[in-house]
């Protein structure tokens, strides 16, 4: 029972290998399940690098499981298990709504357990912000002027940490190009810090 002082750790190794098993044959929704509870023994046990690549996968599957349901029923319909709860009893448009969430939440963050994913997308959406800027106007205390890439970059920066020092501000349809990544930082900070926290903080 108890391996390397952990008690739970043959418990957690079974599920996970249950779980890769169930994932290997496209039996996504057991595999999500298994996944799961790996995940939870894991946790139990203090081991938070194999929880939160449970918990990854867990979600991962969970989100193939929904394609499935989506976009090749007949497949699914060949690997369900009986009496396994079938997500297409949601409707169509509520499922198709949790796929896309999933989908997101993977890109974005992955599922909360791969911040860098977040960091990643935060740089790339300040690149190309400062690259948009420059095809417009900025205006500055010496009057409205076409920007070059560093002091686009610069109000990039300002514009997604929403810092807004006044130094610059957005003339014409940079208008909507600041207001749009403004709102990307207000999304994507609070994700990156809670993606970090769960993490590399968890007990």
């Amino acid at each position: 029972i108890i391996a390397g002082g952990k008690r739970l750790h043959n418990a957690s190794s079974a599920y996970r290998s249950a779980a890769e098993c169930a994932s290997g044959s496209g039996d996504l929704h057991y595999a999500s399940l298994l996944y799961r509870y790996s995940a939870m023994s894991f946790e139990k046990d203090g081991e938070s690098a194999l929880h939160s690549e449970c918990l990854f996968l867990s979600k991962e599957c969970e989100r193939r499981y929904l394609y499935l349901c989506l976009f090749d029923p007949k497949r699914l319909k060949s690997v369900l298990m009986s009496g396994e709860t079938d997500a297409r009893k949601d409707g169509g448009f509520r499922l198709l709504m949790r796929w896309i969430k999933t989908v997101l939440w993977c890109l974005i963050w992955g599922h909360g357990e791969r911040p860098r994913r977040t960091v990643g997308l935060s740089l790339l959406l300040i690149v190309l912000m400062a690259v948009a800027y420059m095809g417009g106007s900025l205006s500055g205390p010496r009057g409205t002027f076409a920007p070059d890439f560093l002091t686009s970059l610069y109000f990039s920066i300002m514009t997604f940490t929403t810092v807004g020092y006044g130094d610059l501000v957005p003339v014409g349809f940079n208008r909507i190009w600041a207001s749009m990544e403004s709102l990307g930082g207000v999304l994507l900070v609070p994700l990156l810090l809670v993606g970090l926290t769960r993490k590399y903080l968890r007990a």
